[in-house]
């Protein structure tokens, strides 16, 4: 029995089309009317981009933006990790509350109910996919972001092997390669 002011969510999730992006084959939910809607974008709930890349080191935090239009009617913002080969389709958060049980993953919290930013700690090379936000209009309106996650390694430049004459000058030259930030410290 319902009693007034009793309130419920409700997610549908029908898979079934197969979307190509950027030459991966990747696996999106379909509404009807919606079948291009990841070439077309959204309409006019989201700020941030469809399609949105976002790159991160092992071990760092990254943010997955989801901006949403205030002035738009867009109910309960869900965050949701797309399923894979590997993986299945996973929510991983509902307007404020946390569904997942990773603590490393949380939705960012602001006054403003306009950003919707899921934030991954300790980043892993498993994190790395097709994460979506979506809004619960009527028919439900998404973005995706895609997350890759790199290996960050330091390199020193030129042969393996560095000979050098007694008091002559040397020069190593250490390059840091697949950094998406600038080390607090290097040490050598």
């Amino acid at each position: 029995m319902v009693t007034p002011g009793t309130s419920f969510l409700f997610i549908l999730i029908i898979i079934h089309k197969t979307y190509t992006l950027d030459g991966e084959e990747m696996r999106l939910r379909h509404w009807n009317g919606f079948e291009n809607l990841l070439e077309k974008g959204t309409g006019n709930v989201f700020l941030t981009p469809n399609n949105t890349l976002v790159v991160g080191n092992t071990g760092n935090t990254v943010t997955l933006p989801c901006n949403v239009n205030m002035e738009n009617r867009y109910g309960v913002i869900t965050w949701a990790r797309l399923g894979n080969e590997v993986d299945p389709y996973t929510v991983l958060t509902a307007g404020d509350v946390d569904i997942t049980t990773d603590t490393r993953v949380s939705l960012e919290q602001h006054d403003r109910k306009d950003e919707w930013n899921l934030i991954i700690r300790s980043l892993k090379k498993q994190d790395e996919g097709l994460y979506e936000c979506q809004a619960t209009t009527y028919p439900p309106q998404y973005i995706v972001v895609r997350l890759e996650v790199q290996e960050a390694y330091a390199e020193i430049l030129g042969a393996e092997e560095k000979v050098f004459k007694t008091e002559s000058r040397m020069k190593l030259v250490c390059q840091l390669r697949n950094s998406t930030s600038t080390p607090d410290f290097i040490f050598w």
